[in-house]
């Protein structure tokens, strides 16, 4: 066992062991490692229709966990995940936004921010531990870019295959809208629900491994724009622009504020559409590959080991079975018109 020597007064006896005459408290705190941290406040969220179960020593943990997935239902009967997160009590303020350090061997992924703020995901077993103080936990860039993706990305190597793009649909039947930033995916999606189409994810959805009907999740709970969005939609004038997670400024848009708006976590993929806003000709569709579209979805996702890559290609190449198209377009009208014809 390791034991605290003071160096000026520590002496040795003839078996060159070390003693320190009148010192009997220990110089480090009793659970340096935190490991005895009682973790008393528990609940239950609902990531994608995922079952996760936070264990915590800190109801401000839970209140940010709600304010993540407050609104989501359960929707898959599997195993739940588990996360057991240590609030380190310091006054240290948040450090400077930026990105995370993330790094990957084998089932485990490391996410670390600084000394006091990093976690751990054990894909195999669906479990994650993390530290974190209280300034990066309250930071909406740390919120998503550590707290959440730490749960995404289990979710992602467990049961499902994310991909970078907006969801809309009409009666249960969707098109995932894809693109670059810049593209338009915010505004179509924003013209799109405004003309009656449901709301299921604004950036990014996910196809369900292991189905036959092309099922996608998303997380229809606001639009972000740039602010020059506004020149568009006259409505978003007046939003504030804030800092996106992203860093970028951005104009959100709660969906609760948007009137007579449907949202579904749930849609059964009928395209996969690539957008090419400010195109000078007239809209069209035009067909791509399933091969072209699935190195345009991959150019983003993180790789992870064969076995996960695989499993994820085959749901994406089940997504884009009913086929996948590129939208050169200006007009908002007229595009959605065109998406349209696309769900038959």
């Amino acid at each position: 066992m390791l034991q605290a020597v003071n160096s000026k007064t520590a002496v040795s006896d003839s078996g060159g062991r070390f003693h320190n005459p009148g010192y009997h408290e220990p110089m480090f705190p009793p659970d340096p490692l935190l490991l005895h941290t009682a973790l008393a406040h528990e609940a239950d969220f609902y990531p994608l229709g995922f079952t996760l179960h936070v264990a915590t020593n800190s109801p401000q943990v839970l209140y940010v966990a709600r304010e993540s997935w407050g609104e989501s239902k359960p929707e898959f009967p599997v195993p739940p995940i588990e996360m057991r997160l240590v609030m380190v009590e310091e006054n240290a303020p948040a450090p400077p936004r930026n990105m995370p350090v993330y790094r990957s061997q084998q089932n485990l992924f490391l996410v670390a921010v600084d000394q006091q703020n990093f976690g751990v995901c054990d894909f195999d077993r669906g479990r994650i531990v993390a530290w974190m103080t209280p300034a990066v936990l309250a930071d909406p860039f740390f919120q998503l870019q550590m707290l959440e993706w730490m749960v995404y990305f289990t979710i992602d190597n467990l049961y499902i295959a994310i991909i970078h793009a907006a969801c809309v649909a009409r009666n249960g039947h969707g098109l995932l809208l894809c693109g670059t930033s810049g593209a338009g995916k915010s505004c179509l999606t924003y013209a799109c629900v405004k003309s009656g189409w449901t709301l299921v994810a604004d950036d990014f959805c996910a196809s369900i491994r292991g189905r036959n009907d092309r099922m996608v999740i998303g997380k229809a709970k606001s639009i972000r724009f740039r602010p020059e969005a506004a020149s568009l939609f006259p409505e978003l004038a007046h939003l504030p622009t804030v800092g996106a997670p992203n860093g970028k400024p951005t104009i959100e848009l709660k969906a609760s504020r948007i009137p007579g708006l449907h949202t579904s976590a749930l849609c059964s993929a009928e395209a996969v559409v690539f957008l090419e806003r400010d195109h000078a000709g007239p809209v069209r569709l035009l067909p791509i590959s399933v091969e072209d579209a699935l190195s345009r979805i991959e150019s983003d996702q993180p790789r992870w080991r064969a076995s996960t890559d695989h499993a994820q290609r085959q749901a994406r190449s089940a997504i884009l079975s009913h086929g996948a198209h590129i939208l050169r377009y200006r007009n908002f009208a007229e595009a959605i018109n065109l998406l349209d014809t696309l769900l038959g």
